[in-house]
């Protein structure tokens, strides 16, 4: 009997990818990728931050009434309280304070940046892989890849943090999700 554990991918995905998702693949002429994320949060390997949540639904449109279906908003936003948990955003924040834009107004407590929260459950995740049956691999999904003027991009970060902490936590975009689980539409 084999005892061996498979690895395999947990996706903690970023708004800007979700956005870029909806944009690119509407869902009436694209339902099979859908389809696709549908089974992959279902399967719990597809999470994002409450952060995640609170940014979308700034916007009344289709990603809006996707992620606020129940069955979809239970198993795929996190609403991690943990002290850990907790410890990881605050360190990430003291290492790369840049990671927020200080000068974007914040209008109300829920709108926090869901940057570091992202960044944060990808490394939790990595830390404490016997959260499920499965060892998971964390693979953050965004298309934050570039810096701005005020902002570090949460690709910059991620890969600053797994040299500084030696960590194996992945960025891609939404075409390396496809590329990652052999989606093609």
């Amino acid at each position: 009997m084999n005892n061996t554990i498979t690895p395999t991918n947990i996706y903690i995905v970023d708004t800007s990818a979700l956005i870029t998702l909806k944009d690119t693949y509407p869902q009436d002429i694209f339902p099979s990728m859908w389809n696709n994320l549908t089974s992959l949060i279902r399967e719990d390997r597809l999470k994002a931050p409450i952060q995640v949540y609170n940014e979308i639904k700034r916007k009344d449109d289709e990603l809006t009434k996707f992620v606020a279906n129940k069955n979809i908003h239970n198993k795929l936003f996190v609403n991690n309280t943990t002290n850990e948990y907790d410890s990881y955003v605050i360190n990430i924040l003291k290492l790369w304070p840049n990671l927020i834009d200080h000068n974007k107004p914040i209008d109300n407590p829920n709108d926090e940046c869901a940057d570091p929260y992202v960044i944060a459950l990808a490394v939790y995740y990595y830390y404490n892989p016997t959260l499920t049956l499965v060892r998971l691999t964390p693979v953050v999904i965004t298309e934050d890849k570039k810096n701005r003027r005020r902002k570090l991009s949460i690709l910059t970060v991620c890969k600053n943090y797994n040299q500084k902490y030696n960590t194996k936590i992945d960025v891609t975009d939404t075409i390396g999700l496809f590329r990652k689980e052999n989606w093609k539409f």
